[in-house]
């Protein structure tokens, strides 16, 4: 997920697609949530 949140966004930023940005944005967001919440998961184990 955070893969293709970032290759979106770099896409929609050379194209100037704004649209596609806030998409882009909540892809990296949510990737980086759910990364934090394994992260709390691996240090509690």
């Amino acid at each position: 997920m955070l893969e293709k949140g970032s290759t979106r966004l770099a896409t929609a930023v050379n194209s100037k697609d704004f649209n596609d940005v806030g998409t882009a944005e909540l892809l990296v967001t949510a990737a980086n949530a759910k990364l934090s919440v394994l992260k709390a998961q691996l240090l509690d184990n």
